[in-house]
């Protein structure tokens, strides 16, 4: 079986096209052929070496996010037959073949059937991104209406499901984006407010922005400088999730406000295989959203094929993409 591979931790230049053995399904698996897939911020740290104990064993074949066709069921799947149109989030990490690859064998648990609407280059952009902000907003944080919702990072993967599903709760939602072209593409969707951060600090905008005591809910999808930004503005007893706080960071501003902060892994069944089992119900209920209008999705008008995974590493490392990117099986 084909798949692009990692030969060593580094730059863009260790991937490499290979011959792998073929997946083996279990009672509870599908075999899906590889249509489609999308890169995630985790990908990239896996290349550079930043989790070695979260890599795939070399030659290492990346990425969770998976959109395709079922070619075979394993004796106890009940949902779905050969030649269902599906998605899911599912192995890349922890000694797990991910998706860059002809076909790849995930749990029942994880696949929905993918949303009609959507190609499938477009539907391996969701389930990563979108398990991710339904974590923050529907389970974590708890967003009502009577919350006032900053997601940092609005046209970001997360960011810009985070602040859609914040919406459809009813809270009052305000996003950071980079520029005023990066606003345009999410403004038609409802989202109360934005703060360019390039030209306002969070501070400056609290009263334009309908939070003079700071925000109820603060989504991080950045880290570093934006955890710190993220205690500064957030209101009294909010409620604070990070995707990305690993590091050192003073709390003390969190402490004074008695914040309580979420730590979101959304890998964490893939790599423990523990739990999840949820999973592939959101998917469908995220489908259900994308399918009826009410949740949008934004990908970058730069595509890749799987033979190019070191160019798409390359430009997300520009920080300059919108939305997220995908790539398209070319074997």
């Amino acid at each position: 079986m084909k798949a692009i591979a990692m030969t060593d931790f580094g730059s863009n230049n260790v991937f490499k096209t290979v011959d792998i053995e073929p997946p083996q399904i279990g009672d509870h698996d599908l075999l899906i052929e590889v249509l489609a897939s999308s890169v995630n911020p985790i990908d990239i740290k896996l290349r550079q070496g930043a989790f070695p104990q979260l890599c795939p064993n070399m030659p290492a074949v990346l990425n969770s996010d998976v959109a395709g066709v079922v070619v075979e069921t394993g004796r106890a799947v009940k949902n779905f037959s050969p030649g269902d149109e599906v998605f899911a989030c599912a192995g890349g990490i922890a000694g797990i073949q991910g998706a860059l690859a002809q076909h790849m064998a995930v749990p029942e648990k994880f696949v929905a059937k993918k949303p009609q609407k959507l190609s499938f280059t477009e539907a391996a952009a969701l389930p990563l991104v979108a398990l991710t902000a339904w974590e923050v907003i529907a389970k974590r944080a708890l967003v009502s209406r009577d919350d006032k919702v900053l997601v940092i990072g609005g046209t970001g993967g997360v960011g810009h499901i985070a602040a859609q599903l914040a919406k459809l709760r009813g809270s009052e939602v305000t996003v950071t984006v980079g520029s005023e072209a990066k606003w345009g593409r999410i403004k038609d969707w409802g989202i109360d407010h934005y703060i360019n951060y390039r030209e306002e600090s969070f501070e400056d905008a609290l009263q334009r922005v309908n939070a003079p005591h700071g925000f109820n809910v603060v989504v991080d999808t950045v880290g570093d400088a934006m955890f710190q930004q993220a205690q500064s503005v957030i209101g009294p007893q909010g409620r604070l999730c990070s995707l990305v706080a690993a590091g050192t960071h003073d709390l003390t501003q969190a402490y004074i406000k008695s914040t309580r902060i979420d730590l979101i892994n959304i890998l964490l069944p893939i790599i423990t295989g523990i739990g999840g089992d949820d999973r592939g119900m959101i998917l469908t209920e995220i489908a259900q959203l994308v399918d009826s209008g009410q949740l949008h999705l934004l990908v970058d008008s730069h595509r890749f094929r799987f033979t190019e995974v070191a160019e798409a590493h390359a430009y997300m490392e520009t920080k300059s993409h919108t939305g997220k990117i995908v790539l398209e099986s070319n074997f």
